[in-house]
């Protein structure tokens, strides 16, 4: 199994507001990731509302917005390198109330968002250019740093992750698969 460069078990806190986690400062090359994180939204997000989330200028981060979100429809968006790049499929719409987990794999040439909940998986790719990024990464886990009080994730978070690499829809697969039973998905 691959080894995250974060690993943040959080016991399900609740997110609101100012309320939010943050890794501590890690020097990273980064020419492709993998975000994975449980959540369990209480209400539709406002939009860009930050799941692990690290921008220039905050926590001692020097690289552009890079992360994981939901938008404002629930659906599971990206930025990378200071590049806006919302993927919203309807695929992927996370839903309130109950657990789900969520991935982005990020490629040089391809971003694929990921929802595994109890009903099923969907995997959604798209075809994206995403450069190499070098730098200072510090996340924030339930918040987006530039706007923490109107980009905060409502809701709860269990586990955060981040890898160094792009996952396989496979590894993907079986980190849900050997973590579901403690959210009360069979």
């Amino acid at each position: 199994m691959a080894t995250p460069y974060f690993l943040a078990i959080l016991e399900a806190l609740f997110f609101s507001g100012n309320k939010h986690a943050i890794t501590s400062n890690k020097t990273m090359n980064l020419s492709a990731s993998t975000f994975i994180a449980w959540v369990n939204p209480s209400q539709m997000q406002s939009g860009w509302n930050g799941i692990i989330f690290s921008r220039a200028g905050y926590g001692g981060s020097d690289v552009g917005a890079t992360g994981m979100n939901l938008c404002s429809t629930n659906g599971i968006g990206y930025h990378w390198g200071n590049t806006e790049l919302n993927c919203d499929s309807r695929s992927t719409i996370v839903p309130n109330n109950e657990w789900s987990m969520i991935a982005l794999t990020i490629t040089a040439n391809s971003a694929t968002t990921c929802l595994l909940k109890s009903s099923g998986v969907t995997f959604v790719s798209y075809s994206r250019s995403n450069p190499a990024l070098s730098g200072i990464f510090n996340f924030y886990i339930g918040c987006e740093p530039y706007d923490p009080a109107s980009r905060a994730f409502v809701g709860k978070i269990a586990t955060s992750l981040v890898y160094n690499r792009a996952l396989t829809q496979t590894e993907i697969s079986t980190i849900f698969d050997s973590q579901k039973v403690k959210f009360g998905i069979n």
